[in-house]
């Protein structure tokens, strides 16, 4: 019998799926701890981390933490599980603001509801808020990636709690939407078939 060569395709995701919230510990630390970076908005948010950090051990979850500083009260968020590290992106419309959360392997991007103080993931890549496409904000996820025969990467539109509304397409390889997704994501406002063939790059 003659086996035909197919490109193998995989895609693998985190353990959180897009839409998923993640859980995580705001209590303060008891460790002393410096700041590594600072973005004024409508709060102060600031990525703070330990001394294990400092001493280039670059994936110590348990010392990397957001500080955000309203009004008249402060509270923590402490890098939640499977993630080593977290990065500001940008405040989005004053309520919500935009996260990188990363592991020695991969980068999810996460928004953190400045209201209910609630934090879910969009989706793998780099996020970017982006507006004058429609009357909500939504998230432009970019670097997301796939594998086959070897590793592609491509773009989409997410709105806020990770339902993809469009892949961009500006590859030279072409894929199906239907092989480049996984079964968690949440397809439930894509405008686009899912024969759609989106172009991806390496």
């Amino acid at each position: 019998m003659k086996l035909w060569p197919f490109p193998i395709l995989l895609v693998i995701p985190l353990e959180a799926s897009p839409g998923d919230f993640l859980s995580y510990d705001d209590s303060e630390p008891d460790t002393v701890l410096t700041v590594r970076e600072t973005l004024a908005g409508p709060v102060t948010a600031s990525i703070m981390a330990g001394p294990e950090y400092e001493d280039d051990n670059l994936f110590e979850p348990s010392e990397i933490y957001l500080r955000i500083e309203g009004a008249d009260e402060a509270w923590w968020v402490h890098t939640p599980e499977p993630y080593d590290s977290m990065e500001i992106i940008q405040f989005i419309n004053d309520s919500h603001l935009l996260l990188a959360l990363t592991t020695p392997a991969s980068t999810a991007t996460v928004v953190f509801n400045l209201g209910d103080r609630s934090l879910y993931r969009t989706g793998s890549g780099i996020g970017e808020a982006i507006s004058g496409i429609s009357d909500e904000p939504l998230i432009r996820l970019n670097g997301q990636m796939v594998y086959s025969d070897d590793v592609y990467r491509y773009s989409s539109i997410t709105d806020l709690q990770g339902r993809v509304i469009e892949f961009l397409s500006s590859g030279e390889t072409c894929l199906p939407i239907s092989e480049i997704v996984t079964d968690e994501a949440d397809l439930s406002r894509l405008q686009q078939p899912l024969d759609y063939c989106v172009g991806i790059s390496q």
